[in-house]
């Protein structure tokens, strides 16, 4: 699930989620975007249901962006939920970003 939807019922996401994986449609679902204590409320939920939970998380993580040590990665362990991180190198400096000082500039594309 790609981003957590204020106005859905998580009850109606999870059935829905729930009822695809066990048609064989998908073999898993991992959740992104979304605050942690929804997903928390969400793996309950699914467990108390006898519902398929969420496997995975995918989160924004790099030097720069480092909220998800707070509550989301403390959360994914506790809940054995994988973790890929999403631009890793948000802001890093690179060839492809900006130039070292003192080399060349960029030649024409034109």
């Amino acid at each position: 699930m790609h981003a957590w939807d204020e106005c859905t019922a998580a009850e109606e996401t999870l059935r829905a989620l729930d009822d695809l994986i066990r048609s064989g449609n998908v073999p898993a679902v991992g959740v992104s975007n979304t605050p942690a204590w929804v997903i928390a409320r969400s793996q309950a939920i699914a467990e108390l249901r006898g519902w398929s939970a969420y496997c995975g998380l995918q989160i924004e993580y790099s030097l720069v962006a480092r909220s998800p040590d707070g509550e989301l990665l403390p959360m994914a362990r506790a809940l054995g939920l994988t973790v890929t991180a999403w631009s890793p190198s948000r802001a890093a400096c690179s060839s492809a970003s900006a130039p070292l000082p003192g080399s060349p500039p960029p030649a024409d594309r034109h």
